[in-house]
Order: structure tokens, then C-alpha cells, then sequence
């Protein structure tokens, strides 16, 4: 049988943050780096894709490289002779980026390399200027890989550029999330064995709607005194006094509790009863949702970015508007009146994850477009 030809890939990643982009970008290096492929990444040394991939078989990591905006020409241009040197050397065979200022680089070396295919994926729902820079950039991509629907829509400002953008969705490493990881032991750290836990997971940042999620919620919690909500994520020291007050004009801040990012994200979404994200921006491919569908839990969310196309409304939990405290009231509380439906609708998100969300398809669709795009 004869074995599959093993790529050299060259990935640009000016991602520093522990944010959606990098973890999908992080699992998809991994995943080419399984699968015998080799992945030479170029990223910051302090960023949490170094922390991640430093000891991975088959990904070689350059440092070093700015990956400067283009107003900072003189560092960008010695980028690119460095780069140029990485290429030769590495018989690099593929560039991909994954945001701005890394994307000027490959648009650069697929100048001087025009026989290397140039790929970008695009993470996040925001549309492109109309500047002529994007067109020229265009111009030399080969594929653009969107994250979903709702960015291949922000992106499309120009329907000549349609036939080179390829939905692929991320996926989730769906052994993490199985039920080998019971939550029984979070739920006795904040003091809830038996009640009813709702969880938002989400950094602590104005485009996730945190204000919201505590409007809606309030009315529940106050029915409910064996109830409690969790924030879980990246705090950010302005915005998590504001939301304190504002729990305690609710009159909920006892139930209620604002914790750090953690890294036992599968236990604690096992301990919960569904989870709630109130984004009102943002959210390319809603990693979160994703996630949570892994974990086998419902999801109730706003319709924003990608959130409308990962969670089956009335099948693996509720889809609600954004800026919208009263709707997320009325679709938690038949979950509260009646936790078999959390289950049952947990059960059909775990089937639905097996189907299409598993992180094995997203890398074996990128495979495919490398080879395409390489004519093997």
C-alpha cells in the first residue's frame, strides 16, 4: 500500500494569547506533527503556542522573527531574508498563516517562492477593508481556510474572491472531554453537590457579555437558592470589579463566583448543568461551543459569529439574541424546571461531536487541500 506523502509546512503564527485562534491553531500543528508531517512554526517565544508545542515531535519552532505590522517596513523586510533562509533550507513546501502581520510575511516569501502554494486561515468574523493592499494579498493566496460560515461571510466582501475560500471547522480533541473526567470534585470545591450549576466559560472581556449573562441569570438564581453561576477565564483586573457590583446590585453576588482561567476545563464543564455564552461580538469558530458539545452538555447562546452554526437549536440547547437579558431568563428555565432535559440534550450535543467535531476531520481536511494545492 503505498504510504502518504509527508508535507514540510511552513506556519506563521503572530498569536501570542491563550485566545480560540491559538488553541485551533495550536491543534492543527499538532495534528499535521501526528500524522508525520513536518511543521516548521514560526512564533514568539513568550507566547502560549511556544509553552504548548516546545517538545512536540516534528514541529521545529524559530524564534526571533518580529512579524512586525507593515507600517514597520525596515523590520519586516529583515523578517523576510530570514525567513528566505528558513525556506531554502527547510525545503519548505507550503506557507500558512494565520493573522495580519504574519500574513504580509507569506505574501513576501510567495513573491520570491511564487511555486509555494500560500494559504491563510482566516479566524475571526470581521470583515476585510476595502483597502487595495487585501486585493494584492488576495491576489497571491492560493486558499483561504475559514473557521466557518459566519467568517467566510465576513470575508466576502468581494464575490471574486469566493472560489478561494474553504470552510473547515475546527474541531476538539473528543477523548479530553469524555466521562472519564467527573466533575464531582469541582463541585465540592465551590460547595454545590447537588444543586444547579450553570457555567460560562469565557475571558473577561466586554465582547462576551458578561454583564448580560448576570442580568439573565439573576432571575433564576434568585428562584433558585441551590443555584449557582460560575465564570470561568483570563481575568481582566478593570472589567472584574464592574461585574462584582454589579452582581451585588443584583442582589446574587452569594451565588455567584468569578474564577481564573484553569486548565481542568473538562472537569468542570462535567460538573455542570448546561453552559451559557453571552458573546455579542466576536466568535469565529466558538471553540467554547464546541467544547462544550464534546463534553456532552447543552448550550444556551447568542447568535453571534459562529455560535448559530455549532449549537442545533431545541436539539443540543437554545440559540437566543444578543443584548438580550429577559430571552436568556426564559431559555434557561426549563432547564432548572426540569434537569432531564439538560441530559437528554447533553446526550444528542456528545452524539452530534462524534459525528463532525472531532479534531482528526479538521486536519485530515487540511491534508486534503495541501495535496490539492500541491497537484499530488
Amino acid at each position: 500500500m503505498r504510504e502518504e506523502p509527508r508535507f514540510k509546512v511552513l506556519h506563521l503564527v503572530a498569536i501570542r494569547g491563550k485566545g480560540g485562534t491559538g488553541a485551533s491553531t495550536a491543534a492543527l500543528i499538532e495534528g499535521l506533527a501526528a500524522k508525520g508531517h513536518k511543521v516548521v512554526l514560526v512564533c514568539f517565544s513568550r507566547s502560549d503556542l511556544y509553552q504548548r508545542l516546545k517538545e512536540t515531535p516534528n514541529v521545529e519552532i524559530v524564534t526571533g522573527i518580529y512579524m512586525s505590522p507593515l507600517r514597520r517596513l525596515g523590520r519586516l523586510l529583515r523578517d523576510v531574508v530570514s525567513l528566505v533562509r528558513i525556506v531554502k533550507k527547510q525545503k519548505v513546501q507550503i506557507i500558512h498563516t494565520h493573522s495580519s502581520p504574519d500574513t504580509w510575511l507569506g505574501f513576501f516569501l510567495s513573491l520570491l517562492f511564487p511555486s509555494l502554494p500560500f494559504v491563510r486561515t482566516r479566524h475571526v468574523p470581521v470583515p476585510l477593508s476595502g483597502n487595495p493592499f487585501n486585493g494584492v494579498i488576495h491576489h497571491r493566496l492560493k486558499a483561504v481556510i475559514s473557521v466557518s460560515h459566519a467568517v467566510k461571510d465576513a470575508y466576502l466582501h468581494k464575490k471574486a474572491w469566493r472560489d478561494k475560500i474553504r470552510v473547515i471547522y475546527d474541531g476538539v480533541d473528543l477523548e479530553r472531554f469524555s466521562s472519564s473526567h467527573p466533575g464531582k470534585s469541582f463541585r465540592k470545591e465551590i460547595g454545590l453537590e447537588e444543586g444547579i450549576l450553570i457555567l460560562n466559560i469565557s475571558r473577561y472581556a466586554p465582547v462576551k457579555g458578561l454583564q448580560i449573562f448576570l442580568e439573565g441569570v439573576a432571575p433564576i438564581l434568585r428562584s433558585c437558592s441551590n443555584a449557582k453561576a460560575v465564570v470561568v477565564g483570563r481575568k481582566r483586573e478593570d472589567l472584574l470589579p464592574v461585574l462584582k457590583r454589579h452582581a451585588r446590585a443584583l442582589g446574587i453576588e452569594d451565588q455567584v463566583l468569578f474564577l481564573e482561567h484553569r486548565s481542568d476545563v473538562p472537569a468542570l464543564m462535567d460538573s455542570a448543568d448546561l453552559m451559557v455564552l453571552t458573546s455579542v461580538g466576536s466568535e469565529g469558530s466558538s471553540r467554547v461551543s464546541l467544547e462544550t458539545h464534546a463534553a456532552g452538555r447543552p448550550m444556551v447562546g447568542t447568535k453571534v459569529g459562529a455560535i448559530g452554526e455549532v449549537v442545533d437549536h431545541l436539539h443540543t440547547g437554545m440559540v437566543i439574541p444578543p443584548y438580550n437579558p429577559s430571552a436568556l431568563t426564559t431559555a434557561l428555565s426549563p432547564f432548572v424546571a426540569n434537569r432531564r432535559l439538560s441530559k437528554r440534550m447533553g446526550a444528542i450535543a456528545r452524539r452530534r461531536a462524534l459525528w463532525r467535531m472531532d479534531q482528526g476531520f479538521a486536519v485530515e481536511k487540511v491534508e486534503g487541500l495541501y495535496r490539492e494545492l500541491l497537484g499530488e
